[in-house]
């Protein structure tokens, strides 16, 4: 469930055009990130603490949750 899930974004480049989504997780769980057309860019089991995906500048879905990065 989105409770067990929390989702902002890092606001410090990771490279020149990468950004970085933190994921902070209550418990284990797969964690999907869809662009805004439907394509998954990251999908993992992760273990619940703090995770990051790298991203470039966009609009992301992450487990129902929107999420801006620019």
């Amino acid at each position: 469930t989105n409770e067990d899930l929390e989702v902002s974004v890092n606001e410090k480049r990771f490279r020149q055009d990468q950004w970085l989504i933190n994921v902070d997780l209550q418990k284990d769980m797969q964690v999907t990130v869809y662009s805004v057309d439907g394509r998954i860019v990251s999908s993992q089991m992760l273990s619940s603490g703090r995770h990051t995906v790298e991203v470039p500048k966009g609009i992301y879905i992450v487990n129902r949750t929107k999420v801006a990065v620019f």
